[in-house]
């Protein structure tokens, strides 16, 4: 990223310092940003005091906020509407110049900023209005990121273990590299590797120790680096379940 250098005894000033200054703010917020979410999103604010009771005409106001919209962070100015249940929210790109007069009498203008400013109504919408429930609010984008998605990879268990629920070993992620394995199994053996390998993108970058319950005992596992899970301890004589979550992108 850039930076002004400031040198004693004077300061050469061109107008492109601005332009540094200015786009190393926008540039930090789009690289934090554009890891958080791939669609417009709601920072802060833009937040509706509408009554439960929806009665027609009552006024409600939604709050002025900040949203994304993968170029760059976004002003939204409060507004004030009359409820109409055959209305709808929407948010509209506007770029808007300010002037300044100059000496001689002229105008110029000498900044702009692209906002959103919010629109209700009923009629078919502009191209390339957002309706406002359609956009989500960034810690909603990232809270489901960290979720443990469904559905996931099955691996079969290895000779002497056997899924008592389920086929077999499950493992899920989510994303924000981390994984999920379950399986619940009895055994005829006490150690050794439990299931077929875990695909490629659900192996952990260093071996990972983690744990597993032999019916009231904790036991240990090991996740490692080809994919293999092996554990030890296990009970032959009862019920043994894996829960665990682990990194797949940490290293030492």
């Amino acid at each position: 990223m850039k930076k002004l250098k400031f040198i004693a005894g004077g300061q050469p000033f061109r107008s492109t310092d601005f332009e540094v200054l200015q786009n190393a703010n926008i540039q930090s917020f789009k690289e934090l940003l554009d890891g958080m979410t791939n669609e417009l999103a709601i920072l802060s604010g833009v937040a509706s005091d509408m009554p439960i009771v929806e009665v027609l005409n009552t006024p409600f106001t939604i709050s002025a906020g900040y949203v994304y919209d993968l170029v760059e962070l976004c002003r939204v100015p409060a507004a004030t509407f009359n409820y109409n249940a055959t209305k709808v929210l929407y948010l509209r790109l506007q770029v808007l110049d300010t002037s300044e007069r100059l000496i001689g009498g002229s105008s110029l203008a000498v900044m702009t900023e692209r906002l959103y400013n919010l629109q209700y109504y009923s009629t078919a919408r502009v191209e390339g209005d957002i309706i406002l429930s359609d956009a989500p609010r960034l810690a909603m984008v990232t809270k489901d990121a960290l979720l443990i998605q469904p559905g996931g990879h099955l691996s079969s268990l290895k000779t002497g273990f056997t899924a008592t629920v389920g086929s077999g070993l499950y493992c899920h992620t989510n994303d924000c590299g981390e994984a999920l394995i379950r399986c619940t199994f009895t055994a005829t053996t006490t150690s050794g590797a439990l299931c077929d390998v875990l695909p490629a993108e659900m192996r952990p970058k260093v071996e990972t120790l983690g744990f597993f319950m032999a019916g009231t005992s904790i036991r240990p596992l090991l996740i490692k680096t080809d994919g293999n899970i092996e554990v030890s301890g296990v009970l032959t004589s009862g019920s043994n379940v894996i829960m665990f979550r682990y990194s797949t992108e940490f290293t030492l």
